[in-house]
């Protein structure tokens, strides 16, 4: 080998060992979207970002100029963002859509349009992603908002309202819808009004100009008082877990001859608690091997449950401070280390290990200040 091709060997390998080095600190950078409540301190869609165990909670911009964008989601490839903006008006709150500029660290408004409801605090993408369902809380009822290809959105071409009510003449007068959840294997949405104590399904055909549709499968009936708020699926969709809002549970629901039949109910606080409950997120992870779940009142907990294969069924394993009031939220990093905790009463995030062969949880030192952060979202 010649000298001059030996300094090119050389420099090529260094070449090669820092473009990787950069590449892996870059993608050590983890980035999510912040939702939030405005009210007077107005701080919008944050974006923030961080490298664990290297650098701490950075707000690296906000978006402001936009009321109680208090649910935010991106779509896959974390080109588009989508928020609500819970409030009240003729035709209901609104939803915005955003480009994210993931190298400037930004968000950039593309349009809004109405909600059809009043106070949307729940969005979901359909599974090709050309339709954005809202369940509107106030206004006890769900619209079908259709994507442009370049993230613009149309009018809603579906609203589909609920009706009845239920045993808690403060909080169940009438419908409220919580969640729009789409079944993990088909298509099937399952959408949680805390009103009428009842998941209701619907058949989606993206193909019809209506795309819901009454499911054949019943509607889920909970215990009247309980509140369903939100829901996940195992990898099949045959067991679903639902959060009990106002008595603080998570409810076991299996399929049985074409109906989700009430399995177990599973407190989220320990047998002598006897404060007030306020459950609100729930989280499974990827190998479906263990459960999350938030408690707000005055709990302010997040409750760890270890879950059985086949059969389903839940242990719980740790119930851990939030590391401040009312955890309305929480999500796990893209590689499940981590957990973020949103404390909407105390203002801030926090961070937590998390041990992937127990499943536990580790508070560590690391949060950050954020005017009542309610929803939480990665985008890379």
């Amino acid at each position: 080998m010649t000298d001059m091709i030996y300094l090119k060997f050389c420099l090529g390998l260094i070449l090669a060992f820092m473009t990787n080095a950069a590449s892996s600190q870059q993608t050590d950078t983890k980035t999510f979207l912040v939702g939030t409540y405005t009210e007077k301190e107005s701080q919008g869609v944050n974006l923030v970002s961080f490298k664990p165990d290297k650098e701490p909670f950075e707000i690296a911009s906000v978006h402001g100029n936009i009321k109680n964008p208090s649910y935010v989601i991106a779509n896959k490839a974390g080109t588009f963002a989508f928020a609500v903006q819970e409030s009240e008006g003729a035709r209901g709150g609104e939803v915005t859509s955003f480009s994210i500029d993931k190298e400037a660290n930004k968000i950039s408004k593309i349009n809004s349009v109405k909600s059809e409801g009043d106070g949307p605090c729940y969005l979901s993408l359909d599974p090709n992603e050309k339709f954005l369902l809202v369940g509107n809380y106030g206004g006890g009822n769900l619209s079908i908002i259709p994507i442009n290809a370049d993230g613009k959105l149309i009018s809603a071409i579906q609203t589909i309202a609920h009706t009845g009510s239920s045993v808690n003449k403060d909080r169940q007068e009438g419908p409220h819808v919580h969640s729009v959840v789409f079944h993990p294997a088909k298509n099937q949405l399952f959408v949680a009004d805390l009103g009428i104590d009842q998941v209701n399904i619907y058949d989606f055909d993206p193909k019809e100009n209506a795309p819901l549709m009454p499911s054949t499968i019943p509607n889920l009936k909970v215990k009247p008082g309980s509140g369903p708020r939100h829901l996940i699926f195992n990898e099949n969709g045959d067991h679903l877990y639902l959060v009990h809002e106002m008595k603080g549970e998570v409810g076991f629901y299996k399929m049985e001859d074409n109906t989700y039949e009430h399995v177990a109910t599973y407190p989220m606080a320990d047998n002598d608690f006897k404060g007030e409950h306020g459950g609100a997120e729930i989280r499974i992870t990827k190998d479906f091997k263990y459960i999350y779940a938030s408690n707000r009142g005055d709990a302010n907990e997040i409750t760890v449950f270890q879950r059985d294969e086949p059969t389903g069924t839940l242990k719980p394993l740790q119930r851990i401070s939030s590391g401040g009031k009312t955890p309305r939220n929480f999500v796990l990093t893209p590689d499940e280390e981590y957990l973020i905790a949103a404390n909407q009463g105390s203002n801030n995030l926090v961070l937590f290990k998390r041990d992937q062969s127990s499943g536990k949880l580790e508070k560590t030192d690391q949060e950050i200040n954020i005017h009542k952060p309610v929803y939480l979202h990665f985008i890379d």
